[in-house]
């Protein structure tokens, strides 16, 4: 050991690491059974979360293709996004009619424009592939993860990419069909892309990202020249973020324009750093007392401290020399500057606002040969991940 590394050069004996190459199936098979488990018992459509209070205001699609009475009463934002899906076409009044703010939804067009071509314009077809889409990006981003962080194969790398995979943030993108997993895809690709010097396919997958998530905006710190002394290393790193930006600008301010920024722009989604943060901290604390430490109040406070712990592992770990490094630090002050609107009732809203920072907390960790208290504590996420999807042997415990 050495300044908190743990030395784990020695190869692991054959047998362990042919239960090291399991485990991205094992971890799979859960994820998979888990998603069909809700499934079977919300109805095949359940992923996507209708809620009966929008019933009525349904494009007619989705009532013909949707016939049973949704099981929840408010539903979630899935609902939404798989209508754009069907009719990505901004006019429209029956879209609008259909959405709980048709513009703010109406910002992140990407990949509901994109399930709309891959569908090939057919309302069936078009939810079908958005219901599949989440769970497509899922097992991409885990396999593209295990190569990373298996660089080196060690029974901690393999822990920190199962807690990394399994956390709130990405589970429950995947079990609401929402779109911060494949922004953040995209996002990846982009860091991807610029460690390897590639500047024009980072911003081009940064300019696709904002159309999905307008968060993704961050990134553009990517684009930070390699040599900052050279004026013209800015100069090109300046165009680079002003096409990646442009896109999603344009069409922002056309949303603007046509609808009223007060409605394209939310509403306290951001706030002074750490005043939303300890502010529901307060409640979740009060809730807890007074109601005991069941479910509601429990994963609130777990997310919570989980996602102060990726902050200290990120703060600990990542280096703003390097690209990873500045990505996740950029997210970290969004997770600082979240408002009482993301930090509300559902907490997990908060994982799934700021996925970039917990992957690259995990990443950096993982490759600076963190200590496994480091590593471990990345459960404080993953529990209230496995609990959201109902995973298999673990659905009756939790």
């Amino acid at each position: 050991m050495l300044g908190g590394f743990m030395d784990e050069t020695r190869a692991p004996h054959p047998a362990s690491r042919l239960l090291l190459r399991a485990i991205p199936w094992i971890v799979g098979a859960l994820v998979l059974a888990g998603w069909f488990s809700v499934q079977a018992e919300g109805g095949y459509f359940d992923p996507l979360l209708f809620g009966r209070v929008f019933r009525d205001r349904t494009l007619p699609e989705v009532r013909e293709i949707v016939t049973t009475e949704p099981s929840h009463e408010f539903g979630y934002d899935g609902q939404f996004y798989v209508q754009m899906a069907i009719r990505p076409q901004a006019g429209d009044p029956a879209l609008q009619a259909a959405l709980d703010n048709a513009p703010y939804r109406l910002r992140r067009i990407g990949w509901p424009a994109l399930c709309h071509a891959l569908g090939l314009g057919q309302p069936a077809a078009v939810m079908q592939v958005y219901l599949w889409s989440n769970l497509a990006c899922w097992l991409a981003l885990a396999a593209w993860l295990w190569r990373r962080l298996m660089r080196e194969a060690s029974w901690k790398n393999a822990t920190a990419w199962t807690l990394l995979v399994t956390g709130v943030g990405l589970l429950s993108s995947v079990r609401c069909s929402l779109l911060d997993l494949p922004a953040l895809g995209l996002v990846l690709l982009a860091a991807a892309a610029r460690e390897r010097g590639r500047l024009g396919v980072c911003a081009l997958l940064l300019a696709s990202a904002a159309l999905v998530k307008e968060t993704s905006l961050l990134g553009l710190v990517l684009l930070w020249p390699d040599e900052p002394r050279r004026w013209r290393a800015w100069l090109h790193a300046g165009v680079m973020g002003a096409l990646a930006a442009a896109p999603v600008v344009a069409w922002t301010a056309w949303l603007g324009a046509r609808f009223g920024w007060d409605l394209v722009a939310g509403h306290e989604n951001l706030a002074l750093p750490g005043t939303a943060a300890f502010a529901r901290m307060g409640t979740i604390l009060r809730d807890g007392i007074a109601a005991g430490w069941a479910r509601p109040t429990l994963w609130p406070l777990v997310t919570w401290l989980g996602l102060a712990f990726q902050l200290a592992c990120l703060l600990r770990w990542a280096s703003p020399r390097t690209h990873l490094g500045r990505l996740g630090l950029a997210f970290a002050l969004l997770l600082l500057c979240s408002g009482p609107n993301v930090w509300g009732e559902l907490v997990m809203a908060v994982p799934r606002a700021v996925l970039p920072l917990s992957v690259v907390a995990v990443i950096v960790a993982v490759e600076r040969r963190a200590a496994w208290p480091w590593i471990a504590g990345h459960v404080l996420i993953a529990l209230h991940g496995w609990d959201m999807l109902k995973l298999p042997l673990l659905r009756h415990l939790l």
